[in-house]
């Protein structure tokens, strides 16, 4: 079968693992996939590349034919079914156009948000409405559509990643996930970068006399985390070490299955870092985060980087270094966004 898969594709290594975990489970079905990803060696992905002649005619064909029809929904048409797969897909005057005409469309592993607007909410329901299946990654998301009978939910699709590759070890090194809060600003708004920035140098600070090794960590150069860390880094007046994710997951992920503590800004750092057994320390920048811990019962420290000017860093206790949460439950209902793809495709 032929699979339209839509991603996000900019070398983030949360949404390059979802996209490597789909074709790993389904391996005798094609994918062609909007964007250009040439560092995938997986055989089963098509990549295609928008160049401009392309948006000129997804354009002309969105207007013609009154915002109905437009490039992607062409290429899925070419296909099978269609499988939407990622997390922050449902951003107010942020959403793409959805490949929904006459194949069917899974959705998974998304939240939905943020938004400002019911009539967001409305037009959204429309979508999920005809679609095959979604299944939301938070129950916030879930509740907001749960009278639709083809809305479920899960939690997030990375917590069932399996790779035998990955050796875990218990170093007495600390990742740091960094972001750029200038390239977050619709989620996050203005004016929160240095405030951010001096709040990760100081927690390098705090982590440098209890003798842990630093390392500053990129997941996503086109979103700005590189930049971010190179300031960060010129502040430092110790030595402090760099990774930067390029493509290779599998060596990134072992860069925090290596470590003991992950202080996570991304997302996925935290659900990595959990599903490795290591304490984390979340610096939520959305509700995401938030909302996913929320579900899990987590009981750790959370901090907030909208709201940075209450953390007291002389509050981080051994208990807050050493607390780490279970999460059996995770990993087995994270299978179950995949469960009626699996129908199809299996």
């Amino acid at each position: 079968m032929k699979v339209f898969l839509k991603a996000y594709i900019n070398k983030n290594l949360g949404d390059d693992i979802f996209i490597d975990m789909v074709s790993k489970r389904y391996p005798n079905t094609n994918f062609l996939i909007d964007g250009n990803a040439c560092y995938f060696n997986n055989n089963n992905l098509t990549f295609y590349n928008k160049n401009i002649l392309k948006k000129i005619i997804g354009k002309l064909l969105y207007y013609i034919s009154f915002k109905r029809v437009n490039y992607e929904t062409l290429m899925s048409l070419k296909c099978d079914l269609s499988i939407l797969i990622g997390g922050s897909m449902f951003i107010e005057n942020k959403s793409e156009n959805l490949p929904i005409l006459k194949k069917p469309l899974f959705i998974i592993g998304s939240n939905f948000g943020p938004y400002n607007s019911s009539e967001y909410i409305e037009k959204s329901k429309k979508i999920f409405s005809r679609a095959a299946d979604v299944c939301f990654r938070d129950k916030k998301s879930y509740n907001l559509f749960k009278e639709l009978p083809n809305v479920r939910y899960s939690t997030d699709i990375v917590f069932s990643y399996k790779n035998p590759n990955i050796k875990v070890k218990n170093n007495k090194q600390v990742i740091f996930s960094v972001i750029d809060c200038d390239f977050k600003e619709k989620e996050l708004g203005k004016n929160y970068r240095e405030k951010y920035e001096n709040t990760i140098l100081s927690l390098i600070n705090f982590f440098q006399k209890k003798r842990y090794k630093i390392v500053l960590m990129s997941f996503c150069k086109a979103q700005g985390d590189e930049e971010a860390i190179k300031r960060i880094k010129e502040k430092c007046k110790s030595n402090v070490s760099c990774y930067f994710y390029d493509g290779n997951i599998e060596e990134a992920i072992n860069v925090i299955a290596g470590s003991s503590i992950v202080v996570g800004t991304r997302f996925h750092a935290n659900i990595l870092g959990m599903l490795y057994g290591k304490t984390i320390l979340p610096i939520a920048y959305s509700e995401k985060t938030i909302n996913i811990l929320k579900d899990m019962k987590y009981k750790g420290k959370i901090l907030d980087v909208r709201n940075l000017d209450d953390f007291d860093i002389s509050s981080l206790t051994d208990d807050d270094l050493n607390y780490k949460i279970d999460i059996s439950k995770q990993v087995k209902l994270a299978e179950s966004h995949f469960k009626n793809i699996d129908k199809l495709l299996k």
